[in-house]
């Protein structure tokens, strides 16, 4: 029996191919689940029409979605989180947020085309990307700011003290280690005797080497 394939059916065919197959096998499987219709004269002209509507409507997708990724792509979007001072994050970024902070912006999409992994946990920016058609995606930016600070910081910084805290960033910033205290402090020590060493006077040695003259002849006498 000839059929109409009105989906795709691997190791079969594509959906619109016309196939032939054991009439049982149409009959009681393809037919009754709608995979395939008869390939009647009538049903051919009537799935044909189908196709060409399918297909201008696929065609309109591509071109919504061309210029919807034309004006996603590079713009991003702000989340503020709470971190512990461990640097842990209390909570989390979804897509279902994600795509609520971009229709704030006048930016619709469905947060099932937010190719997200995981929430995101980790503070700074994040390339997030959105499927907007079958083969077009557009990359947008995600930042995520911990609570209090205003601004997002220039992304080196933010590489560089990714999972960090500010408590702990301002720690690390202002507090020496135990080591250079202690290097400071020999420094200071050998800088003073130096200072000593150069204070002592000409006539100060002048006056010692004499004393020492006049204590000899007096030693020597008594011995």
């Amino acid at each position: 029996m000839e059929i109409i394939l009105t989906q795709d059916i691997p190791k079969l065919g594509d959906r619109g191919d016309v196939v032939r197959v054991k009439d049982g096998y149409a009959r009681n499987f393809l037919i009754p689940k709608k995979l395939a219709m008869r390939a009647t004269e009538s049903n051919r002209r009537h799935f044909q029409e189908v196709m060409r509507q399918t297909r201008a409507r696929m065609q309109k997708q591509r071109g919504t979605a061309d210029e919807q990724r034309a004006k996603l792509d590079g713009e991003h979007v702000k989340f503020t989180l709470a971190f512990g001072e461990t640097g842990k994050a209390y909570g989390s970024i979804t897509s279902k947020q994600i795509a609520e902070g971009f229709r704030e912006k006048g930016l619709y999409f469905d947060h099932h085309q937010v190719m997200l992994d995981h929430p995101l946990k980790e503070p700074g920016a994040h390339d997030v990307q959105i499927r907007l058609f079958s083969d077009i995606v557009a990359t947008v930016k995600v930042w995520v700011v911990p609570e209090g600070e205003s601004e997002p910081a220039d992304e080196t910084v933010e590489s560089a003290d990714a999972g960090k805290t500010p408590a702990q960033t301002a720690e690390s910033t202002l507090v020496p280690s135990e080591d250079t205290v202690s290097e400071e402090t020999e420094e200071t020590e050998d800088t003073e005797k130096a200072e000593d060493t150069e204070e002592s006077t000409p006539e100060e040695t002048v006056a010692e080497q004499e004393t020492q003259k006049e204590d000899t002849p007096a030693e020597s006498k008594e011995e």
